[in-house]
């Protein structure tokens, strides 16, 4: 396809907010023409709903730079930095925005977030202040601290984000992902403190929740488990595709069953994805639904060995040829960089 025809197909898949396949096709379409301003701006649109802001950052500064007098940049610019946490840069690209005399919406919007300031300013007054060149920095080493831990290389990953952490000392993702290696290494007990330390600055994060549903479950706390498990499911909304793998991923590993499958039945038919058919699969085969599982390893089985194994081990087991193996909730398909 040439650079209209990828842009066109990145449009109508952003429009029906498949972020990720977008991200994919643009990127490609912003490799053949990386001075297209409309391609840069709908590239930096997937990074944004994907939660990828520093990323976003990157590319709409080249935009701006590219057409300086074009407000909805400057606007799209500030909030994305606004959800880096960098309030005064975000509240200078708004004034910039208004200067510009944009449509009235953008404009009320820009006003609002101006307005706004001190709640934003009171909001995150933890962050800690880095230059911007800086938090590029901290983003490259997270993206590689992630593919270490993809590729369980945990001590790697844990030194990255350590790293991150004494810079932006309340970045709630590095947290996060220490905890996230601690337990895949079987240590569940120095994964809670991040994961309690995490929870004291995302009150509310569905995703720190069920790591704490984890980590309790796995130092053999059920009750506490459950309780956290819940609180998980009560603020999931719209999860990222990532964070929906990890907490199905993790439902399915301290035996919530029911929650790993109602989140299978509210988000998989958004997003049509074979991981989150092949973790359906896996789920069914833990509750010896062996005939149902073999349907959906089927279904995806010629993508990934993982499947194809999946498949003849869960036919072995409906037709009574074999009686145990063990089904494990992982990632049987290469994944995106913004998915890990």
């Amino acid at each position: 396809m040439d650079k209209e025809e990828l842009y066109n197909k990145g449009a109508e898949l952003y429009e029906n907010e498949r972020y990720a396949e977008a991200l994919e096709i643009l990127s490609e379409a912003y490799r053949k023409c990386p001075d297209d301003v409309d391609t840069i701006v709908l590239l930096a649109g997937c990074y944004i709903n994907i939660a990828h802001f520093t990323e976003a950052a990157r590319l709409l500064l080249d935009a701006d730079k590219l057409d300086s007098k074009n407000p909805m940049i400057k606007y799209n610019l500030g909030y994305t930095l606004l959800c880096m946490g960098r309030v005064n840069d975000a509240m200078g690209c708004m004034e910039k925005c208004l200067r510009l005399n944009p449509e009235a919406e953008i404009k009320k919007m820009a006003k609002r977030m101006i307005n706004s300031r001190k709640h934003f300013s009171k909001k995150l007054e933890n962050n800690y202040n880095i230059p911007l060149e800086e938090e590029f920095e901290c983003e490259e080493k997270f993206l590689l601290a992630q593919k270490h831990l993809y590729n369980k290389q945990f001590d790697k990953a844990i030194a990255l984000y350590e790293c991150i952490l004494e810079k932006k000392p309340n970045f709630h993702r590095a947290m996060q992902n220490i905890g996230v290696c601690y337990i895949q290494d079987g240590k569940p007990k120095e994964a809670l403190k991040y994961f309690e330390r995490e929870l004291s600055i995302s009150p509310n994060d569905n995703l720190c929740f069920g790591n704490l549903a984890h980590a309790n479950y796995l130092l053999g706390d059920y009750d506490k488990s459950k309780e956290y498990s819940e609180k998980s499911m009560k603020h999931v909304n719209k999860p990222l595709l990532r964070d929906l793998f990890r907490l199905i991923t993790l439902f399915i590993e301290i035996e919530q069953f029911e929650f790993a499958r109602e989140l299978l039945s509210r988000y998989g038919g958004v997003h049509d994805n074979n991981q989150l058919t092949f973790l359906s699969g896996v789920l069914y085969a833990k509750k010896k639904e062996y005939l149902a599982a073999k349907e959906e390893f089927q279904s995806i089985r010629k993508y990934s060995k993982d499947a194809m194994e999946y498949f003849e081990k869960a036919k072995a087991m409906a037709d009574g040829k074999i009686k145990d193996y063990n089904f494990e909730a992982k990632i049987a398909f290469d994944l995106s960089e913004d998915m890990i």
